[in-house]
């Protein structure tokens, strides 16, 4: 069994954050790590160990990474800092790293660290990327695969592994579902589409 350790990173405090709503709430986070829980359930469930850390939750331990075999993030812009980190702890650990999401897609370039950059939908051979990073084992640089150009339907899409964070459930406001892939417009000042 391969252990695929999937880590969110965490949000900075912003507006947006809602932080001080949520200690009123007394919740950690308002939504689950829905890309990284759709993730999971894309893996084999008879070739894969996974564990999930959502670092808005749960701080990243050493031994989550010392347990790991591959470590997987899913990031948007905001969380540049915090990815940069989980990737320098994940090269400490000599793990590799698949590190996909809106940030990677677009900043690959700009992210200091060793990792595999998926750029696009992860239905588009996430998979077969995640194998060879498996086979492969850590390498001391990084490598990007572009997907961006294939589009596959929303039937493609898995369910959320909820039940791996079933103990921390109580830690959300709410939880998302994805509903579109991104937007039918192309406005000039949006990167949604």
């Amino acid at each position: 069994m391969v252990n695929a350790l999937l880590v969110y990173p965490k949000h900075p405090i912003t507006f947006w954050s809602f932080d001080e709503a949520l200690k009123i709430a007394r919740k950690k986070v308002v939504f689950q790590p829905a890309g990284l829980l759709t993730i999971a359930g894309m893996l084999p469930e008879d070739k894969y160990s996974i564990k999930v850390v959502d670092e808005n939750v749960k701080r990243l331990g050493d031994n989550d990474l010392g347990w790991a075999d591959v470590v997987l993030t899913s990031s948007m812009i905001i969380h540049w800092n915090s990815l940069e980190k989980i990737i320098k702890r994940a090269n400490e650990f000599e793990k590799p790293v698949l590190a996909g999401g809106p940030l990677s897609t677009q900043y690959h370039n700009e992210i200091k660290g060793n990792a595999t950059f998926f750029l696009g939908e992860a239905e588009s051979g996430f998979l077969d990327t995640l194998e060879d990073i498996v086979k492969n084992g850590y390498k001391p640089e990084s490598k990007i695969v572009d997907k961006r150009k294939q589009f596959l339907s929303m039937d493609n899409v898995t369910l959320q592994r909820f039940d791996l964070i079933k103990d921390s459930l109580k830690d959300y406001a709410a939880m998302a579902i994805q509903t579109t892939r991104g937007c039918p417009e192309s406005c000039t000042f949006c990167n949604i589409p």
